[in-house]
């Protein structure tokens, strides 16, 4: 049974109300952004694990539904139908088992990258004085062979001098403000990760009832809009997820891809940093467009540094 507004007064007063609250919310979001955007900060706060909750939901129900398929075709290959309490506990099996899985293939790729990642930082650090004296070396017998004015190979030493010392006399001794920075980011990554925590039991408890959810949410569709919207609507939700997913699972795939192809590669011409530059490689990739440029450029100036005949071939 659908809710209808037979009075025409009642519509026109529930009109009135939303254009007046409105109105009253554009004015305080204009006059009062300071205060609108600590608000919405402080909503966020609030609802971020349940949004980690339903992303991770969102991710682990392919895994789940996977995992649940096995486990129903074990029990009746051993010739016995599940009841309702069965069911319930070979998705709760499922349901963790899918988390456990995503989780393990997580450790892994963070044990196997972060001894090589922390290798190839420690050599950038110890490398660094050779690495301004390469560029500066290289720009030097760049400048010869094309037999430009000597003023320019001056003007060419004085930026590497300039440079070095500015990194030597306003990078190095900031140590307060890099323990301040590391303080904030651990402190955003431990929030981070108690907000994770907190999604996946929200995502367990999502995935162990997403059918009533479904159907509630059905139920509500059908009660608020007719027949033919209510149908349209979902028809166009399964399209979101079904193109939504398969982006992002193909994105996943390709980044992966790029990612291993860029690690060889970079063994097979010898290039320096291939563990560090290629996961950087990866993980920029998944954005549209713009990703492998983030990706590539700061790669280059890493390569420059140490010779930039390397860095030529990386770009290629």
């Amino acid at each position: 049974m659908k809710f209808k507004i037979k009075s025409p007064y009642a519509k026109v007063g529930i009109t009135a109300f939303l254009v007046i609250a409105s109105s009253m919310f554009l004015v305080f979001l204009l006059f009062e952004r300071s205060s609108a955007l600590e608000l919405f900060t402080k909503i966020w706060h609030v609802f971020e694990p349940i949004v980690y909750g339903l992303l991770i939901a969102y991710i682990l129900n392919p895994i789940m539904q996977i995992f649940e398929k096995v486990l129903l075709w074990i029990v009746y290959k051993l010739k016995k139908s599940p009841s309702k309490k069965g069911r319930i506990a070979i998705r709760a099996i499922a349901d963790f088992g899918s988390l456990f899985f995503l989780l393990y293939l997580f450790y892994a790729l963070i044990a196997m990258i972060i001894p090589q990642l922390v290798e190839s930082f420690q050599n950038l650090s110890r490398s660094y004085p050779i690495y301004f004296a390469n560029i500066t070396h290289w720009l030097e017998g760049l400048i010869a062979n094309m037999h430009l004015d000597s003023s320019v190979a001056e003007a060419v030493n004085k930026i590497g001098v300039d440079v070095s010392d500015w990194v030597a006399n306003k990078i190095i001794p900031s140590v307060d403000v890099i323990v301040e920075t590391v303080t904030g980011t651990l402190v955003n990554v431990a929030v981070f990760f108690k907000n994770s925590f907190l999604g996946m039991i929200v995502a367990i408890y999502f995935l162990m009832i997403k059918e009533r959810l479904k159907a509630r949410f059905k139920r509500l569709n059908y009660a608020l809009f007719s027949i033919n919207t209510g149908n349209q609507i979902l028809n166009n939700l399964r399209l979101v997820n079904e193109k939504f997913g398969g982006f992002i699972i193909g994105k996943v795939v390709d980044s992966i891809i790029i990612g291993i192809i860029c690690y060889f590669c970079m063994l097979v011409l010898r290039l320096p940093y291939p563990m560090l530059i290629s996961v950087f490689i990866g993980i920029t990739n998944i954005i549209p467009v713009f990703g492998p440029f983030i990706g590539a450029i700061p790669s280059i100036i890493l390569i420059l540094g140490v010779n930039p005949m390397q860095a030529l071939y990386f770009l290629i």
